[in-house]
């Protein structure tokens, strides 16, 4: 299994609109144990880097960040409306 990340992201609703969430996962897709990793408002999906490689052979690991860009280089991003939702599609 590769401990690299995987970057992506996923449509939400908000009562301001449409909008996407970027996260970072880690470990095989398929795991059905999925541990999510929410950073505080100042931080980024990437904080969790070394807790979510060390936890990716037993867990799928899902760590949302404020935006694409930010997930993938670390850069401070003006913080997005973040989704609600029962039933996630991560």
């Amino acid at each position: 299994m590769s401990n690299a990340p995987r970057f992506d992201s996923v449509q939400c609703l908000s009562p301001a609109g449409l909008h996407r969430v970027a996260y970072v996962e880690w470990g095989d897709a398929r795991n059905p144990r999925v541990l999510v990793c929410m950073h505080g408002l100042t931080r980024l999906g990437r904080d969790f880097d070394r807790l979510a490689r060390a936890l990716a052979d037993h867990y799928r690991v899902v760590c949302p960040t404020r935006s694409a860009a930010a997930a993938v280089n670390g850069c401070a991003t003006r913080c997005t409306t973040w989704c609600r939702s029962t039933s996630p599609t991560w």
